[in-house]
């Protein structure tokens, strides 16, 4: 990974110390042509002001170079938020001030974004368990060991929780118990590199959509994980050809994509071609009002239509990795390895805001309503109100 830049020589942020009082501000790059949308941007509206900050673990006690990769999530009241540290500790926090409201202890950090429903807070670990808490006051009510780290997010399917490891393995739980019930698994590609990161499964009308990372995307039966077709995405050539864009459903479409290949939109049910559009390592899709919005390789984020796949706008970074884009309202969210977070206006790709605390970011931020829930590579998780 690439090391990050000298927080001066990015942006300035006013930083107050203590636990409440941190804003970000909208100041230009001090390098000329550092973001080369900016000038044209509407620089001087800010739209994200940090309400509280909490530490998840001791600055001192882990890598500078680390990559927080856990998204926080929030409860359907918005009363709480969840996430996960470096040191294996699942915090629950109240979401108004950011008080602990209970701590759990596990063996590994967090893989992904943990899921909540039904009163329980489902938590997939580096640790390679999936956890289930209570809610209400974080009591284990079963945990499963998995063939290898859970580093997705669970997905929950009626009376089955499913979910993806770095392995190349799904496993389909019993939600209520975590009794196991059935699991699909592909070999993992010799001699042929892999990127970090998987793609969640996607659940419709009780078949399963998953991507592996032997470049195939599979359609299975939810009822016992039997195969009922099978699409290789990936070409011959391609060195990285893991299938890690989680499927999704929009316009029709069965929307996914191989790091090699780009982004394609399937039929649903015989998962033939439709369309396809070129990117290097696609992120996860963000869907909203016919647009479909997603991050590549190398630093970019791009706008493209559900219906054709083709391309309307198109924002580089410059530098760094970015996460999966998060749309909300005009905005478009998403986090930068160089300047931590970046707000687009996802009409037309132009820059809004920086905030730059330091450290960058690898996960992406979470929404509840207008508030934004956010990590840092710092493992400081910043609660922001969201202009409109």
């Amino acid at each position: 990974m690439k090391r990050f830049i000298s927080l001066a020589a990015v942006l300035a942020v006013v930083y107050t110390s203590g636990c409440s009082n941190l804003s970000g501000e909208v100041i230009k790059p001090a390098v000329k042509g550092e973001m080369i949308t900016y000038k044209e941007s509407t620089s001087r509206h800010r739209i994200l002001t940090v309400l509280w900050r909490f530490a998840l673990i001791d600055a001192g006690s882990f890598s500078k170079d680390y990559h927080h990769f856990g998204t926080p999530a929030v409860a359907d009241d918005g009363s709480r938020v969840f996430a996960g540290a470096f040191d294996g500790s699942v915090f629950c926090l109240r979401s108004s001030d950011g008080k602990v409201l209970w701590r759990k202890q596990t063996n590994g950090p967090a893989g992904g974004q943990p899921l909540v429903a039904d009163g329980v807070l489902f938590y997939g670990s580096i640790d390679g368990k999936l956890y289930a808490f209570r809610m209400s006051d974080g009591e284990l009510l079963w945990s499963y060991r998995m063939p290898g780290a859970v580093i997705g997010t669970p997905v929950l399917a009626g009376d089955k929780i499913l979910a993806m490891t770095d392995v190349n393995s799904l496993t389909c739980l019993e939600a209520q118990t975590g009794k196991w019930l059935w699991g699909y698994r592909r070999p993992v590609p010799a001699g042929r590199f892999q990127v970090r990161g998987v793609a969640d499964p996607l659940v419709v009308n009780k078949v399963v959509y998953a991507g592996f990372s032997d470049g195939f995307l599979v359609k299975l039966s939810l009822a016992d994980g039997n195969l009922m077709n099978a699409l290789k995405l990936s070409g011959d050539s391609d060195q990285f050809g893991d299938v890690d864009t989680t499927p999704i459903i929009e316009a029709g479409n069965l929307i996914t994509g191989s790091f090699g290949q780009g982004i394609v939109a399937l039929d649903p049910q015989n998962m033939t071609e439709r369309w396809k559009f070129k990117a290097e390592g696609p992120s996860a899709v963000e869907a909203s009002d016919g647009m479909l919005y997603f991050s590549t390789a190398d630093g970019k984020v791009a706008a493209i239509r559900a219906k054709d796949g083709k391309l309307v706008w198109r924002f580089s970074s410059k530098k760094g990795q970015l996460s999966q884009p998060v749309a909300v309202g005009n905005w478009l969210l998403v986090s930068s390895e160089e300047y931590s977070l970046l707000a687009l206006d996802r009409r037309n790709g132009k820059l809004v805001q920086i905030f730059n605390p330091g450290k960058g970011a690898s996960a992406a931020p979470a929404v509840a309503g207008s508030r934004v829930y956010w990590t840092s590579n710092g493992e400081i998780l910043y609660a922001m109100s969201l202009a409109k």
